[in-house]
Formats: structure tokens, C-alpha cells, sequence
């Protein structure tokens, strides 16, 4: 049979057809969590045109900008980030490409888009040239799904992105020996606010830049999130110092996208650190009532507020109870469902919220790969555990194919091989013991029979 090509870079960064690859809806099972069952495709489109029709807005002909509350006819970084999203996990080229045109006019000095400004530039009187931290986030991962959807070359704008965010605004603070994300660019800060930090995130921007310091930034944030949360809410605080100390002590409509921003790293991944968190704020929460989850907090649960209702705050607990069990994530999502309240702020997380809830948050990853035809069926093989701890043993175990010898290999995304194994005998399975051997991110497994090929995406944590 014919030996199938796999590349490691499968998006045709040169490929000028703007059909996309991952339509919505996708509905995948992440790799671990739980999905509710309360929230349809057809709805997440529905609030999606709508979306569109009352926030987006026109700068020209080719530019669009995700429409603030305050004042009208302003836009501020985050949620032209949230648009960015939402487009490319929608499947819109149209529409994310006038948004990315209208935010890359917007650049200030260090590369960001200025985190409040109109179709005429920044505004001066809010200081807008300076960043907002989480926007740039968001920003730069949406060129990340962008890559996967359309190739085109998404992928090197969405490294040039990251370089530029990770530049100007993180910081390795020499005295704790971590880094921190900042609030901010232009400045070296030593606190950041902990609702703009995103570990899933991070590991994309490693996979896409083969920068290993995301890796360790991914681990600082962990710990600074788990020495400095309450031990009865979970809440952290808006703002923590890299010391591990607070600079707030409680959480608003900031802080309250704090479950969705950590959960994707354990949907993702698996990750016990993020499981950890927001496992700690969803108990918190089950045992008041979701229903009572009021719209504001001191980080140690005393009230600031008396609404319940804000998707913003609801949607989140949501998502975070997707690490948790079916039967709280089924009933935190109708909890969710009937907060109807509408204006940008909630209406843009809503959308992001229900794409998690329903399996279209996917992971944009520059593998796998894919292939027109399978030579080895994918039932006789199953290899795990996938993901597999960097110092654990990943298995190998073939079926159809006991009586033959095969390769493994595994690749990193540079196409390097970092394990190779001539010949792998007939006793049905295969062990490797990992000894550090990789570090942590994404990897292409790749198992050969003969002229016959077949690969899998890894994970190693």
C-alpha cells in the first residue's frame, strides 16, 4: 500500500482557499470533563447572528470592531478579542478578517492594540494606547484557530503575535524566581490580574512558537494561583503580586470569567492544578445554590452585591463545573441558560461560554495531522495514557497486527525525531519509559507496518 505523507505543519500556510477546515458546529469530547446536555448548536448560531447584528460595527468597508457600552462608538481591547474568537471558532473568514484588519490598525508602540479606541485611533482620555493584557491574549490565540481553519499564513502571524505579547508583557521577576503576567505593557509590573491569566492558552503559544519558557509560565501561574486563592471559595483576587500576596481582596465582573479562563487547560489537557481550582470555587458554589451566586465577592464569599442573574458570572460557573461531574455541570448550565440579561460584556462571554459548554472550543494545535486514507485502522491500535506524564510509561498495544514487527517514533513539531525504536517485537504490546525525554507540549506519535503509516497526536504533561 501506499505510504501516506504526514506533515507536521498540515496547515498550507500558502494555500489562498479560505474554505474553512473545522466548520462549526465540531461537538468534540474533550479529553476530559464532562459536557452538558442542555445547550444546542442551533442556539449557539442564533446568538451568534444576533451578536453580530446588534455589536458589531463598520470602520469603512473593511474593518469591523466589536461595539462598547461605554461610551457607544468605542471598543476596547478584550472585546475585540472575544470577537476574534468567536469568528474563527464559528467558521466566519469574513467577519474575523475585518475585525484582525480593524485591530491591527490599532497597534500602539509595542506592537498591542490599544485597549480602548474608536475608528479615528485611540482615545487619548482613557489612555488608550496602552494594552489591556487579557485582549492580547485572546487576540493571539484567535490567530491560532485561524491557522487551523484557513492556514493561509495564520500560523506565522500567530507566532509573530505571541513573541509580541510575551515580550511586552511578561516578566521573569529575578527576587521570587517566577514569571508573572502583567496587567499591562510599557511597564515591569510585579502584580497581574489573575482573571486575564489562561495556562491553556499558554500551552498553544508553546506549540506554535517552540518558546519552552511557556511551559514554566504556565507553572507559575499555577502556583501563584493555588498559594494565594481562598480555601473555602476558591476566589482569587483581582490582582496578585508575584510574592504570592494579594493586592485586592475581591472579585468582580473581572475576576468572574476566572472558571472559563482555567478550565481549558484541564479540558484540554487534564491538568490537576486547573481541575484543582475550579473544583474548589464549584463546590463552593453547589453547596449555596448556583442560583444564589450573587454578581460580586470578597475573596472570602462575603456579598458586594445582590444580583444574581449576569451570564458573565453564571456562564463561567458553568464552564468551570465541566471539570466537576455531569450531574453539576447539567444543573449550573440551566442555571445558566436562564440568564437572559443582554449587552456587550455578557453577550460576547455568553458566546464564548456556550462554544465550551458544547464541545466547539477545540484545541488549535498544528497537528494532528490529517491524511486521505488511514492504512492502519485506527481500531488496532490504542496507546496510552495519551496524555502521559513527562517521567511516566506510555504503552503501545496492537492487535490486527500482533505477528508483525513495526516502528515507533515520535516527532516533535519542528519534525525532529526525539524517540525511534527499530523494531518492535510480537508480544502485542510495547512500552516506553519516558525518563524526561520530552518536555511538556504536543508531539506526533507515529507508528509504522511495512510501507503502512499511521500517526497520533500526544500529549505530554
Amino acid at each position: 500500500m501506499k505510504k501516506i505523507v504526514f506533515f507536521l505543519f498540515a496547515i498550507a500556510l500558502c494555500s489562498s482557499i479560505n474554505a474553512q477546515k473545522r466548520p462549526f458546529p465540531q461537538n468534540v469530547n474533550y479529553g476530559f470533563g464532562f459536557k452538558p446536555t442542555s445547550i444546542s448548536n442551533a442556539t449557539v448560531l442564533n446568538n451568534y447572528n444576533s451578536w453580530k447584528q446588534t455589536y458589531l460595527k463598520e470602520c469603512g468597508t473593511t474593518k469591523l470592531r466589536v461595539e462598547f457600552n461605554n461610551p457607544t462608538g468605542t471598543t476596547v481591547s478584550e472585546g475585540q478579542g472575544y470577537g476574534m474568537v468567536i469568528s474563527a471558532y464559528m467558521g466566519d473568514s469574513v467577519t474575523f478578517n475585518k475585525l484582525y484588519t480593524f485591530e491591527k490598525s490599532m497597534h500602539n508602540q509595542f506592537g498591542n492594540m490599544g485597549w480602548k479606541v474608536d475608528c479615528n485611533g485611540f482615545i487619548a482620555s482613557a489612555g488608550g494606547s496602552t494594552s489591556a493584557t487579557d485582549g492580547d491574549l485572546d487576540i493571539s490565540f484567535s490567530l491560532c484557530i485561524a491557522a487551523v481553519q484557513w492556514g493561509k499564513n495564520y500560523a506565522q502571524l500567530a507566532k509573530d503575535r505571541i513573541n509580541v505579547i510575551k515580550k511586552n508583557n511578561f516578566t521573569y521577576n529575578t527576587t521570587s524566581k517566577r514569571w508573572i503576567q502583567e496587567w499591562r505593557d510599557g511597564t515591569t509590573e510585579t502584580f497581574g490580574n489573575t482573571s486575564y491569566w489562561c495556562p491553556g492558552y499558554y500551552r498553544v503559544f508553546k506549540e506554535f512558537t517552540g518558546d519552552a519558557d511557556w511551559d514554566q509560565i504556565a507553572t507559575d501561574t499555577y502556583t501563584l494561583l493555588l498559594e494565594t486563592c481562598n480555601t473555602t471559595t476558591g476566589f482569587n483576587a483581582n490582582e496578585v503580586y508575584v510574592n504570592s500576596t494579594s493586592k485586592s481582596d475581591y472579585v468582580d465582573y473581572n475576576g468572574a470569567r476566572s472558571p472559563w479562563r482555567y478550565v481549558m487547560d484541564y479540558l484540554w489537557t487534564g491538568n490537576a492544578d486547573a481541575k484543582n481550582l475550579v473544583d474548589k470555587m464549584t463546590d463552593w458554589a453547589n453547596a449555596k445554590g448556583i442560583a444564589n451566586v450573587l454578581d460580586g465577592y470578597k475573596i472570602n464569599g462575603t456579598p458586594t452585591s445582590k444580583w444574581n442573574q449576569s451570564p458573565a458570572w453564571t456562564g463561567a460557573w458553568a464552564c468551570g463545573a465541566m471539570a466537576k461531574s455531569q450531574t453539576v455541570v447539567n444543573t449550573f448550565t440551566a442555571n445558566f441558560n436562564a440568564c437572559t440579561f443582554d449587552e456587550y460584556f455578557a453577550s460576547s462571554l455568553r458566546l464564548l461560554y456556550q462554544l465550551v459548554l458544547t464541545g466547539n472550543y477545540w484545541k488549535p494545535s498544528l497537528i494532528p495531522v490529517t491524511s486521505s486514507k488511514q492504512s492502519i485502522k485506527e481500531s488496532t491500535i490504542n496507546i496510552y495514557p495519551n496524555p502521559v506524564k513527562k517521567n511516566g510509561k506510555l504503552t503501545v498495544n496492537k492487535y490486527e497486527i500482533t505477528n508483525e514487527v513495526f516502528t515507533v517514533q515520535i516527532f516533535n513539531l519542528q519534525g525532529t525525531a526525539v524517540y525511534k525504536t527499530a523494531s518492535v517485537g510480537q508480544n502485542g504490546h510495547y512500552d516506553i519509559e519516558l525518563n524526561g525525554l520530552m518536555t511538556s507540549g504536543a508531539y506526533l506519535l507515529e507508528i509504522q507496518n511495512g510501507n503502512d503509516i499511521m500517526n497520533r497526536k500526544l500529549i505530554v504533561n
